[in-house]
């Protein structure tokens, strides 16, 4: 029984449907970056999109900011290049659903 038998992602399953599966489940890896001691410059020079710029600082300074008004007024920059892609984006898509303001009647 050991020799049909066969693990898969650790569910245990024939080797027959393991190798009808195998292509099907994902192979990756994981990275993990400690950000918590690299600069806003250095994540800008690694990173080119703002939302994940703004992600990352978040949660890196998110916590431990002491104003956090001041703090946000530091990433605002950040904050409205995310919007302007944002805008961007919906721009050329039909919102799927009508918003209460676009239901009402003037």
């Amino acid at each position: 029984m050991a020799d049909r038998d066969a693990a898969l992602g650790g569910v245990r399953c024939s080797a027959e449907r393991v190798r009808a599966l195998r292509p099907f489940v994902p192979d990756f890896e994981l990275v993990i970056d400690d950000v918590s001691h690299v600069s806003d410059d250095e994540l800008a020079r690694r990173l080119r999109r703002a939302s994940v710029q703004l992600v990352l600082r978040v949660l890196r300074d998110g916590r431990a900011a002491t104003d956090p008004a001041a703090w946000l007024l530091g990433v605002r920059r950040l904050i409205d290049e995310v919007r302007r892609a944002e805008k961007k984006l919906y721009r050329f898509r039909k919102p799927p659903y009508r918003t209460a303001r676009s239901d009402r009647r003037e």
